[in-house]
């Protein structure tokens, strides 16, 4: 799907020589409320993709309609895997789930400083992927039949049990060949089996020959706070 910045309407004036990481996040649907971050001082560019107009008043606010439609997690999705097509030019990017806020005093520009190429929390609860899956159909968020075909795949190409869980609520990555690649598997994942891209992260790192370094969890990190969404 070749959507790019500048196929969208744009509120925010890009600078002549953009800042070399960029912090973006999505919002559609109305499942979540803009929480500006300030990266003021740190050479961050911040935007926002919202199908939303009335936040659009707001500097580095795009408005686009679903990138998927009918489908509000997978426009958000896209967004989140694909950061190569929306920003192809800057060297780091960092993902943030909307349902997230940068805490006070943080200083986002360690993140990019990480030596993997890429950088996630680790998950509170879990170490696999197949019992992820497990999870998602238990509380309803994925069907049985998407989950068992989607694992089944993974384990006839070998890959094991309990190698690791992340959770991408937030999620630093830089701009190379390997890791282009680990999007558009991703991405290609995500729009064809489950949406819960948990499930599908780790399996498309060890394809592309990646190992995610850990950044924290969700409750005990440095950088931001979990909200929740708002619907």
């Amino acid at each position: 799907m070749g959507h790019r910045l500048n196929q969208v309407t744009c509120k925010g004036e890009r600078s002549s020589f953009p800042p070399s990481i960029v912090l973006y996040t999505a919002i559609f649907a109305g499942r979540d409320v803009l929480k500006m971050p300030d990266v003021s001082g740190m050479g961050i560019e911040f935007w926002c993709f919202t199908d939303d107009p009335s936040i659009c008043i707001h500097p580095n606010v795009v408005y686009t309609p679903m990138l998927v439609p009918g489908d509000p997690v997978r426009s958000a999705r896209l967004l989140k895997a694909m950061p190569h097509l929306f920003f192809p030019k800057y060297e780091v990017w960092i993902w943030m789930d909307a349902s997230f806020e940068v805490k006070r005093g943080a200083d986002l520009r360690w993140l990019a400083q990480v030596r993997s190429p890429i950088a996630t929390f680790r998950h509170r609860l879990r170490s696999c992927l197949y019992r992820e899956a497990e999870i998602c159909v238990s509380e309803g968020l994925e069907s049985l039949g998407v989950a068992v075909e989607q694992t089944a795949c993974y384990r006839n190409l070998g890959y094991p049990e309990g190698a690791g869980l992340s959770e991408t609520g937030l999620l630093v990555r830089k701009n190379t060949t390997p890791v282009r690649e680990f999007n558009a598997l991703w991405w290609r994942e995500i729009s064809t089996r489950s949406k819960r891209d948990q499930i599908s992260f780790e399996f498309c790192a060890r394809a592309c020959g990646l190992v995610p370094a850990r950044i924290g969890t969700v409750d005990e990190n440095r950088w931001v706070r979990h909200r929740g969404h708002a619907r």
